[in-house]
């Protein structure tokens, strides 16, 4: 289990959202679902292990709190930066901590 003194930096967890404009069509957006303090970790390499699977391309380590309604189809936003949620692990089931593998979205991405 990871200490609350290493959860140290400010991310932010969205989902995304549609809506209808003036002109009747669909605008997608995010929006924040929570804003929790993490421990962030650089993956070297162009391969990660999540579980029993492979994820490549992978490349920053998000340990949190638990959370709620976390999954794949949300992404994060830190230090102005978007990164795609490639896994999410409740560890252990216990509802105490999650690892959340990402990767970096670059502009246009």
């Amino acid at each position: 289990m990871i200490s609350a003194g290493k959860l140290n930096r400010r991310i932010e967890i969205q989902k995304k959202t549609l809506t209808t404009d003036a002109d009747g069509y669909k605008v997608e957006s995010w929006e924040t679902l929570h804003t929790p303090m993490a421990n962030i970790q650089t993956v070297t390499g162009r391969e990660f292990h999540a579980g029993r699977r492979l994820l490549a391309d992978a490349n920053v380590y998000f340990i949190i709190w638990y959370k709620a309604g976390v999954t794949t189809q949300n992404r994060i936003k830190y230090n102005g930066k978007i990164h795609e949620i490639l896994s999410v692990e409740d560890v252990g089931e216990a509802h105490r901590e999650m690892h959340i593998v990402a990767k970096e979205l670059m502009p246009g991405g």
